[in-house]
């Protein structure tokens, strides 16, 4: 005998019922949520964020202070519960979950990156505001939750040959000054 409920009168069956809190709470719009990394941004940063069913693009900003390896990972954080009369509820559930990374001087990441808990390391080159757009889709009843780990670390300086070029041809000068004024004496 199928799990009856009534309501004001009227008897409901479990499952017209569970499909019509499914399509409630699952027919919102795309969504977009702009979120920030507060001060600098030196050594580790995570977070949890939730979003709205359906698409979504959201985005987190930080700032570094110099040219920094940036280890960055998304990951979908799925929830669902089993029904002891059979069925699953999702509660937060995200598919396609992927992100860019832009910044200053036209910096941009050359493709997406996927949100499948798989660390990616970039350079960037220069001290700025970098944004992550993080881009997906939201199933679950309660709409989806994903996790972001960002980890910076600096990276110092390295000259260029020509660098190194002219500081050789600054010491020959140096050293041709001084000969010269020796045998001058």
């Amino acid at each position: 005998m199928p799990f009856v409920f009534i309501f004001e009168g009227q008897i409901m069956k479990l499952k017209p019922l569970m499909a019509a809190f499914v399509v409630a709470f699952s027919s919102a719009t795309a969504a977009a949520a702009n979120y920030s990394v507060p001060g600098t941004l030196s050594g580790a940063y995570g977070n949890a964020f939730t979003t709205a069913s359906g698409a979504f693009s959201d985005f987190l900003s930080f700032t570094i202070d110099a040219p920094s390896n940036l280890g960055s990972v998304a990951s979908p954080t799925n929830l669902s519960f089993s029904l002891p009369f059979g069925g699953t509820i999702n509660v937060f559930e995200i598919s396609n979950l992927a992100y860019t990374i832009t910044g200053p001087l036209g910096f941009t990441t050359t493709a997406p990156i996927a949100g499948n808990n798989v660390s990616a390391s970039t350079f960037l080159n220069v001290a700025g505001v970098y944004t992550l757009n993080l881009t997906g889709n939201a199933t679950g009843t309660s709409g989806g939750m994903y996790s972001v780990a960002l980890n910076v670390e600096n990276v110092a300086a390295v000259p260029e040959p020509e660098t190194y070029a002219l500081m050789l041809a600054g010491l020959g000068l140096v050293g041709f000054a001084s000969r010269r004024k020796n045998n001058a004496v």
